[in-house]
């Protein structure tokens, strides 16, 4: 091989490694910043739920008064999100009450977001068992005079009391249900029955 030859064969080497090089430069480079990019997406995420609803609270008292319904809206459905993931009847019920809280010129997110969060709490208090969590948001329910639902509600909290080793739990579900509805004739527990909603949100 001549030295002219020697020379074009380590120039096409040279030249295929840096088309290479080129190449992978295109390829990891950008993998590995949409990779850094997800990281902290996950880490602002975790931040979030780790913060809870506190910090979006917040945000909604400051919109309230000043009528934007639309920025309280938002904060309220970012941390019904965020309390779905966590679980906590508490924050479910919290939710509800914030959902009905009016500003100054008497505007509130609205009844249907209130509707939404009471029912996780009233789901997720009866799956943990919860008499307190149950009773809390059969008052909810019945804020809003949705009776049936405050109905099935205090079936559950008559069927949790039964069970409960907690003193006076039937004591405390026959006060509800006498506050909650004081007509005559009303304050006795009926029978139980299993709720007729299956599944929540």
């Amino acid at each position: 091989m001549g030295p002219e030859i020697g020379r074009g064969v380590t120039a096409h080497a040279l030249a295929f490694t840096l088309l290479s090089l080129a190449g992978l430069v295109l390829i990891v480079f950008p993998l590995a910043r949409q990779a850094h990019i997800e990281r902290q997406a996950d880490t602002a995420s975790v931040a979030r739920e780790q913060e809870g609803t506190a910090g979006l609270i917040a945000v909604i008292d400051e919109a309230l008064p000043q009528a934007d319904i639309k920025r309280a809206r938002a904060a309220w459905h970012d941390a019904y999100r965020i309390a779905l993931l966590r679980g906590d009847w508490r924050e479910m019920a919290a939710l509800g009450d914030i959902a009905l809280r009016r500003g100054a010129t008497g505007v509130h997110i609205g009844d249907t977001e209130a509707r939404q969060a009471y029912l996780g709490a009233l789901f997720r208090a009866r799956a943990q068992a919860s008499l307190e969590g149950v009773m809390r948001a059969c008052e909810g329910f019945a804020t809003l005079g949705d009776r049936d639902v405050v109905d099935e509600g205090l079936r559950i909290a008559d069927g949790l009391a039964r069970t409960s080793d907690e003193p006076m739990a039937s004591e405390r579900v026959l006060t509800l249900r006498t506050r909650l509805d004081p007509r005559p004739g009303l304050g006795e527990a009926g029978p139980s029955r299993p709720a007729r909603f299956e599944a929540g949100p």
